[in-house]
């Protein structure tokens, strides 16, 4: 607060001018403090990117002289005895200028941050004089900064622009939480055997101004298919990181060239919808490798029964020439000649068997009449 004891003896003008004189010693080579108060009175938003934003400010002189009642009260009087005494600066009304700048945590001027107090200066300002200012802040394009200090230097000058004391205000500030990430694959565009394996190095970087933990998954189409579960993975501002994503592609006899691609999407923990994509082509063209035995199986296979097929057909071909040369064999040799009676004499021999045969069973049967008569 401004110091309140000038304003109870305003009311004698010469008596002041005395105690002033025995009290204040000009300032030499260092520059006092600039005796006003700055204050915040709204609320520090986070910093726009690429936008103005704007923080209200309120000034208050507290230079101990309100110049403008001295001239009031003493009738002019002070105008007289002021420069008389040699107090020329003191007495008269001073210009209050505001120098901004953005200072990073090294305490230097951060690259990518603008500040400026509108307006600039306050002219003919005395004791408790108040005026409403406008800090403007604004980054252009991305930093890698989140956090900065805004510096105002408050500097009062008196007659002739001469300083007479230079105070420096520190804001706090943050900027607004902007998530950007670069995915840049080593390869966009890849050509590959069908049914291979491919290694597909990818580069990750973190182009926002907080520390990040990103999510990375993989997807891919038409058989496309990334062996890759996703991967959790922390970058500072401006940091970068190479992972591998390994694809594989269909297995196919033969190929003339089918583009297929796969999807890399980043995203932040929780900000699934905050995702950053980047694709790659991946073209399956010519002949797998992989088939070169299932290639060499099938034609043993073929050829193993192709020539099961020509020893059968030659096997079957020459039992048929066998055969049609044993017909002609039968053919031409004599035939031999049945007998008249060789009927006649198989139907007598058949007859002699039978009758034989009874006979035989009837003898049997008359030994065992003999033996139960016996007994």
């Amino acid at each position: 607060m401004c110091s309140k004891w000038i304003r109870y003896i305003t009311f004698n003008p010469l008596l002041l001018s005395l105690i002033i004189v025995s009290s204040v010693t000009p300032v030499a080579s260092s520059f006092e403090p600039a005796e006003e108060n700055l204050v915040v009175t709204s609320d520090i938003p986070p910093i726009a990117v690429g936008n103005d934003t704007v923080i209200d400010l309120l000034f208050e002189d507290c230079s101990g002289i309100n110049w403008t009642k001295w001239i009031e009260k003493s009738g002019g009087l002070v105008m007289i005895t002021w420069p008389l005494l040699g107090f020329r600066d003191i007495a008269c009304y001073h210009t209050i200028e505001f120098h901004a700048r953005v200072e990073g945590p090294d305490g230097r001027n951060l690259s990518g941050w603008y500040a400026i107090v509108k307006p600039s200066k306050v002219e003919k300002s005395t004791q408790g004089h108040r005026a409403k200012l406008k800090l403007i802040v604004r980054i252009d394009g991305m930093t890698n900064y989140p956090k900065a200090t805004v510096v105002i230097k408050v500097v009062r000058k008196g007659r002739g622009g001469a300083i007479l004391g230079v105070t420096e205000h520190r804001i706090k500030v943050k900027a607004e939480h902007i998530y950007m990430v670069d995915i840049r694959p080593e390869k966009t565009i890849l050509e590959v055997a069908p049914g291979s394996l491919v290694s597909v190095p990818v580069t990750i970087t973190n182009m926002g101004n907080y520390v990040e933990t990103f999510i990375v998954v993989a997807s891919g189409e038409k058989g496309a298919r990334p062996l890759f579960n996703g991967q959790v993975i922390t970058l500072d501002p401006g940091e970068s990181t190479k992972i591998h994503i390994d694809v594989s592609v269909p297995l196919s006899l033969f190929d003339l060239g089918t583009p297929r691609s796969i999807e890399v999407k980043v995203y932040p923990v929780g900000k699934e919808d905050v995702a950053f994509i980047a694709g790659v082509s991946i073209i399956s063209k010519g002949v797998s490798v992989v088939v070169f035995p299932i290639y060499a199986l099938v034609a043993i296979l073929v050829f193993v029964l192709i020539k099961f097929i020509f020893t059968a057909v030659k096997t079957a071909r020459k039992m048929e020439r066998e055969r049609k040369k044993e017909e002609e064999i039968a053919e031409k040799s004599p035939k031999p000649k049945k007998s008249v009676n060789e009927g006649k004499e198989r139907a007598t021999y058949l007859k002699e068997s039978i009758l034989n045969a009874k006979i035989s069973q009837i003898l049997r049967e008359q030994e065992k009449q003999k033996r139960k008569l016996n007994i």
